[in-house]
């Protein structure tokens, strides 16, 4: 059985749609910019490694 937004919602403790909604994009900010930080470490340590050889 698969939840509705509205499962989802009220297990996640809201109980409105646009507060919701809210918080599942700043959560997908959150996790964006953690990726995004997280390239750019990947490529400081790629670069720094080139730069010893």
């Amino acid at each position: 059985m698969t939840m509705t937004f509205e499962d989802d919602m009220i297990d996640a403790g809201f109980n409105d749609a646009e507060d919701y909604l809210e918080y599942l994009m700043d959560e997908g900010d959150r996790v964006m910019q953690r990726l995004i930080d997280e390239e750019d470490r990947w490529h400081y340590d790629e670069n720094y490694e080139s730069w010893e050889e």
